[in-house]
């Protein structure tokens, strides 16, 4: 058997081929990491070296070597990414295997959330530029696997690197790994279980990007609660629960949390992300940052796969509704329209206008509001609201348009259904442009469409729950307009009544 205390406790600086070993970065089971000097090319990097393998089975002795020189072969294939490790070179020198990789001047994201102390939003851009990166690397068809707080490095800079492709592995073209055992040949599930999605701890042969995308909704979790959905090491009783035990939502077990002002959206964001079925799960990584950046205000980064995507994409998509609870559960509903007629073609004629019956001073629930050509204008609040004075009937079609001014944030759109209140939401909108969204209210549920030349209507976010503190009206049987740390112009909003006409609230 190898010594590898010897190994691990040499001197430093001390050579190895090329390179000067000078100070230790990390170790792990099969390896440590070294800041290294490459005399050939003058530069420092990170090294990797295996440690001489003493495993007294040979064929787990081959797949520890295969996990090892398969990092850097599957890194190889990466283009430069910003938020990625760049892997130099790997080969062998006196019998010993390496990887040298590009060096980072950080920390893990777990000691810089410790140290730092740094905002949620802070984090959640954090989490976001990884994201980005791990669909980079999806787009090479290589997936992460072991994707956890300590294999994200924090530069100086507060720029993230993922790193430690150890686990990764390739896939098909669709992204699915079929035919390529997710476990390392000998029964044992690769992975972190805190991490690790429900198709990676029953060691299933078939995984794909959501894999990647359920341990970015576990970090998010982490960031949320302050702990991982199932924080446990490795055993048999950590990887059942991951199967088959429910995740709790973040609000019910963090009581600092669910007393927070931050937008409880991501709380949604992050159980999507982790839901048991993959097909519940965003489709990629993409599309989970991406609203990430919308929960931020941010614009998603360009990206040619979304481009394609969107050429190919019907200009008018019609959505579902999510409606508000009822008791603890949120229902969900979808109205058909496949049959009804275009609401951009209908006779609006006869709806009513409803703007020019609101009060700027007198219906304002917080911020302020001034009339403007016949509109409504929001100033700056950290969430503006105000009253439209006019009770819709049961069932109605309202339709309201609209321009952000200036902001990224969110403008909003309070409904009445069923005498509580429905929040309509979107964010990263171009200031300037105009925006028209059709509702149809009905006893069984609420329809939207979003029109405008530069957003498509599946951007659009409705939220399932009741508005809370943040967006609640005075009167919940009123329509609400609103914005949030933005200018926005409300030009018109109309309604049409289906069973009633609606009433005026005050005369």
């Amino acid at each position: 058997m190898v010594d590898r205390s010897s190994i691990i406790s040499g001197n430093l600086p001390r050579p190895f081929g090329k390179y000067s070993l000078t100070r230790e970065l990390g170790r792990g089971a099969m390896g440590m990491v070294y800041e290294a000097r490459d005399s050939a090319l003058d530069r420092r990097v990170a090294l990797k070296l295996m440690l001489p393998n003493d495993n007294p089975d040979p064929k787990d002795a081959v797949i520890e070597e295969q996990l090892f020189t398969r990092e850097a072969q599957l890194c190889a294939r990466l283009a430069k990414h910003p938020n990625i490790v760049s892997v130099y070179e790997a080969g062998t020198i006196d019998g010993r295997r390496y990887i040298a990789m590009e060096l980072v001047d950080g920390i893990p994201l777990s000691d810089w959330t410790e140290q730092r102390k740094p905002s949620l939003r802070a984090r959640v851009r954090i989490l976001r530029d990884v994201a980005y990166a791990v669909h980079h690397a999806h787009q090479a068809e290589i997936l992460h696997r072991d994707l956890k707080p300590k294999n994200v490095l924090i530069d100086a800079q507060g720029r993230p690197f993922v790193t430690d492709f150890g686990m990764a592995k390739r896939v098909g073209g669709d992204g699915s790994s079929s035919g390529i055992s997710s476990s390392t040949g000998s029964g044992t599930v690769v992975g972190t279980p805190s991490y690790m999605s429900p198709e990676q701890a029953q060691g299933l042969k078939k995984v794909d990007r959501r894999t990647d995308v359920y341990a970015l909704g576990a970090m998010l979790y982490e960031m949320l609660t302050g702990k991982p959905p199932f924080p446990g090491e490795m055993t048999i009783v950590a990887l059942m629960r991951v199967v088959q035990d429910p995740i709790l939502p973040p609000s019910t077990i963090s009581p600092s949390w669910a007393k927070t002002s931050e937008n409880k959206q991501i709380e949604s964001i992050c159980m999507q992300a982790l839901s048991k079925n993959p097909e519940d799960r965003f489709p990629d990584s993409l599309a989970f940052a991406d609203q990430l950046s919308a929960w931020l205000g941010e614009k998603p980064a360009m990206d040619t796969a979304r481009t394609a995507a969107k050429k190919k994409r019907s200009p008018m998509i019609w959505l579902p509704a999510a409606l508000i609870p009822i008791g603890v559960f949120v229902l969900f509903f979808i109205l058909r329209f496949a049959s009804g007629p275009n609401p951009f073609e209908s006779d609006w004629s006869t709806a009513t206008s409803i703007i020019p019956l609101a009060h700027a001073t007198r219906d304002a629930v917080e911020g302020g509001w001034k009339p403007e050509s016949g509109g409504l204008v929001s100033t700056r609040s950290p969430h503006a609201r105000i009253e439209l004075p006019f009770r819709a009937p049961a069932e109605y079609d309202l339709r309201a348009t609209f321009v952000r001014r200036e902001g990224s944030d969110e403008v909003a759109i309070l409904l009445p259904w069923k005498g509580a209140t429905f929040l309509w939401t979107i964010r990263g909108l171009e200031n300037g442009l105009p925006n028209t969204v059709v509702f149809r209210v009905r006893k069984d549920g609420i329809a939207s469409i979003l029109k405008s030349d530069r957003v498509a209507s599946s951007s659009t976010t409705a939220v399932p729950n009741a508005p809370g503190a943040a967006w609640a009206l005075k009167d919940p049987s009123l329509i609400g307009l609103g914005s949030a740390d933005g200018v926005v112009e409300f030009k018109s909003v109309e309604l049409m009544g289906i069973s009633g006409h609606g009433e005026k609230s005050r005369p």
